[in-house]
């Protein structure tokens, strides 16, 4: 919050000095209506390690959609499977990732298996906010390759990221009401 406000101008601060944030000007009714919309509107989206280059498109296409954000990812390097911890926003954001992923898996089905699970641990609590956040769902995508060692080739991981981007541009299947049981 911080580096948002400092980076709209509201605030100075000197890193690494205690008591050294300052108040720029007082903000206009616009400016605080701009701060807030973005506090309510994600958690941050940051990756803290380096991209590996075979996943860094992946992550990308998956940066491009406003109701997913990354956290964390991680290549296998011929050695283990791949990962991408992401969070999407409330069931229609989860509903659009599975749609995606279903898509996507159709045209890797050979190459690449997939694992989507729920990801609550303490530091996934605290970096996506949830209390802040209570709409967002933290989970992990793991993506097996399907040859000796676990890990989905690079080929394999730029692959799944074309058919993800495709299946982003795809319409989203209408959402059907659940239905009812009469007694």
């Amino acid at each position: 919050m911080v580096t948002m406000l400092t980076e709209k101008g509201l605030i100075t601060r000197e890193p690494g000095k205690s008591r050294s944030i300052r108040l720029v000007a007082w903000p206009d009714a616009a400016a605080v209506a701009d701060v807030e919309e973005d506090l309510r509107s994600r958690p941050p989206d940051e990756i803290t390690e380096p991209l590996d280059p075979p996943i860094a498109s992946l992550v990308e296409i998956l940066r491009a959609d406003p109701r997913t954000l990354t956290k964390g990812s991680y290549w296998g390097h011929g050695k283990k499977a791949a990962y991408i911890d992401l969070a999407v926003e409330s069931m229609a954001g989860l509903r659009a990732f599975v749609d995606r992923l279903n898509l996507v898996d159709r045209r890797v089905r050979d190459k690449a298996f997939f694992d989507v699970s729920l990801n609550w641990s303490e530091e996934v609590v605290t970096s996506c906010a949830f209390d802040l956040f209570p709409d967002w769902i933290m989970l992990s995508w793991t993506i097996e390759g399907a040859g000796r060692g676990g890990s989905p080739s690079a080929e394999t991981l730029a692959k799944i990221a074309k058919a993800y981007k495709a299946a982003s541009k795809a319409p989203a299947p209408p959402l059907t009401p659940p239905a009812r049981v009469s007694s």
